[in-house]
């Protein structure tokens, strides 16, 4: 079940996973946006993840363009708390399709006892299925502060391929 918009859930864990995973769609985006001080937009992903932005704080899985696979980021929250960042963005795009083709799940999940660098299911805290007509879903964020997980669940009415944090 999906939680209501603005719900609002523990985050467990400083060191976690924010995923995308698909099955019968086509590379399919994942992107964060991180809020730092005075409220900097800094968007991550495919795009321009060679850059590390946050060093090793955030960590990128790499751009997959399958019809079945997972993009996730591997995120230090008490290394970015520490930065003065707030909240971390999970965001994603349809690059090549829409988000109503297929199985598309977004989540997070705790990296205690996950050990290893490619996607296991393993250790979800939560998921949930999303689907609309759209190339673009703003998923969740994490309160760095609060350590929560914020649900978001909103398709962005967007024929974007990318995400883009200005105006955001």
């Amino acid at each position: 079940d999906v939680l209501p918009t603005g719900s609002r859930v523990a985050c467990t864990g400083s060191a976690v996973r924010t995923f995308v995973h698909w099955k019968d769609a086509f590379d399919i985006d994942s992107s964060l946006i991180v809020v730092g001080a005075n409220n900097a937009l800094t968007s991550m992903g495919w795009f321009n993840y060679s850059g590390k932005s946050f060093g090793n704080d955030i960590l990128f899985s790499g751009d997959i363009t399958g019809s079945k696979g997972a993009e996730y980021f591997d995120i230090d929250l008490d290394a970015l708390a520490a930065r003065g960042c707030k909240y971390v963005i999970q965001t994603f795009h349809g690059y090549m399709s829409k988000l109503d083709r297929g199985e598309i799940y977004a989540g997070y999940q705790n990296k205690e006892n996950l050990q290893t660098k490619a996607w296991d299911p393993k250790n979800i805290e939560m998921q949930f299925r999303v689907q609309g007509d759209s190339r673009g879903c703003i998923a969740f964020a994490i309160d760095i502060q609060t350590r929560e997980v914020v649900i978001l669940n909103q398709i962005i009415d967007d024929d974007s391929r990318v995400v883009n944090a200005t105006g955001f």
